[in-house]
């Protein structure tokens, strides 16, 4: 079945129509607040500008919230009910939301950073996604988040931080403390976290180059996941990819860990030659 992304944005100036002729600005908060009194059902008909031709009854649509709304991603679900329109100015398409899968998102959406990973540039219109095994294991409904959420020790586990203004500050944390590492180092640094090449820094020093991803936590213990991209070039510049973490970033003394491919042991280890434990599934997930 056929996934597609629909970005909202205040900036987009849109609304939803509502019953008795009343509208609601589009905004994250205004979409929250109409699932949350479940009025969602009297904002049906939702205008797209592309891809009218190519979404289908029944297609999968997420609902997404990128940077200039609080980057939380993917934050609601519903399914095309039907469609209507001649030409891209009257497009239309008649969103079936499962409400209870929104509430599920909202409380624990799936991360803007994380989609961006799969889609660099969701843009301000339905967009395809064509990434649904990758995003399977962190839906809030899946098989694994029910276990996960019934255990409360995997539950403190989870590899990413659910609230979204304390993952971007974890993420930023991560970033500044492994940047400053490397400069110590001598490394001149460029970001190109929003290049989607599958690591976050490029590290430069009297040629070398130095592939960085970096990873932050904010528990003190390490376990990461990686996307496919980003697992598929850890695998083909192994040589020169790192994996910079920083766990309990959020305390008093984050702890930057740097994860590196060892010629004389021929495996992934830590600064000290601690061996790496990597669990294949979709990308990877790594623990020490």
């Amino acid at each position: 079945m056929p996934t597609w992304i629909y970005p909202i944005s205040k900036s987009a100036k849109r609304t939803f129509d509502l019953v008795k002729g009343n509208e609601d600005d589009v905004t994250v908060e205004n979409f929250r607040k109409l699932v949350a009194s479940g009025k969602f059902t009297e904002s049906q008909w939702w205008s797209i500008s592309r891809n009218y031709n190519d979404v289908q009854i029944g297609d999968v649509v997420y609902i997404y919230a990128g940077v200039a709304d609080g980057d939380l991603g993917f934050i609601g679900y519903a399914t095309v009910k039907d469609k209507h329109g001649n030409d891209r100015t009257t497009w239309m398409l008649h969103l079936k939301f499962d409400l209870k899968k929104c509430r599920m998102l909202l409380k624990q959406p799936i991360p803007a950073t994380m989609v961006r990973k799969w889609v660099p540039y969701p843009r301000n219109t339905v967009w395809p996604f064509s990434f649904e095994a990758e995003i399977a294991p962190f839906l809030p409904w899946g098989e694994k988040n029910n276990t996960e959420r019934k255990s409360p020790q995997t539950n403190k586990g989870r590899p990413w931080q659910p609230d979204p203004n304390k993952r971007q500050k974890v993420e930023q944390i991560a970033i500044d403390l492994t940047t400053k590492h490397y400069e110590a180092l001598g490394y001149s640094i460029v970001s190109v976290a929003k290049d989607n090449v599958g690591w976050d820094l490029d590290a430069t020093l009297s040629g070398k180059l130095l592939r960085i991803e970096v990873k932050g936590l904010s528990q003190k213990k390490l376990l990461i996941e990686l996307t496919p991209n980003e697992y598929d070039k850890m695998k083909k510049y192994k040589e020169s990819y790192r994996i910079a973490v920083v766990t309990d970033a959020l305390g008093k003394h984050p702890f930057l860990k740097i994860l590196s491919f060892s010629r004389k042991s021929a495996q992934w280890e830590d600064e000290q030659g601690n061996p790496i434990n990597t669990v294949e599934k979709v990308g990877a997930r790594i623990t020490l």
